[in-house]
């Protein structure tokens, strides 16, 4: 009877919680090049092993004689990308910082809409954006 009354309360939960089947992958990469350090950043988010969310950022730091090349990055990122109902954008400027953010809500788009950010629907599994972004130097944990 009390193997039978727990078996019911284990399966009651599993039922009710559900099975999450959630996983995170992030992936950083960074750069030196003269003065300036570049990092590079994605954070994805898999439901079920399908890609739901992607956002990306890019930090540059630099030294005072380089806030040309900063003011730069930072109107070409205002200008690049349109925000929209499934795309969010952040700007942060510093005196020689700049971080970039974007974030995908890929569930959510059309296929026109992955079309239009050239999404690679192969980077949809867990699997193969670990490699991908490892292919393209980044770490992976």
């Amino acid at each position: 009877m009390r193997y039978c009354l727990v078996s019911i309360l284990c399966l009651s939960v599993l039922v009710l919680t559900g099975c999450d089947s959630t996983k995170e992958l992030v992936c950083t990469k960074t750069e030196k090049s003269g003065d300036a350090t570049i990092k590079e950043e994605a954070y994805l988010v898999f439901e079920d092993d399908n890609l739901s969310t992607l956002e990306e950022s890019m930090s540059v730091e630099a030294p005072e004689e380089y806030q040309f090349l900063l003011s730069s990055l930072a109107n070409n990122f205002r200008e690049e990308q349109e925000e929209s109902e499934h795309i969010k954008k952040s700007l942060e400027e510093k005196d020689n910082y700049i971080k970039a953010v974007i974030k995908y809500q890929i569930k959510d788009m059309s296929d026109d809409e992955l079309k239009n950010i050239s999404y690679e629907k192969e980077i949809k599994t867990y699997d193969y954006a670990k490699e991908y972004y490892t292919n393209e130097g980044y770490t992976c944990n």
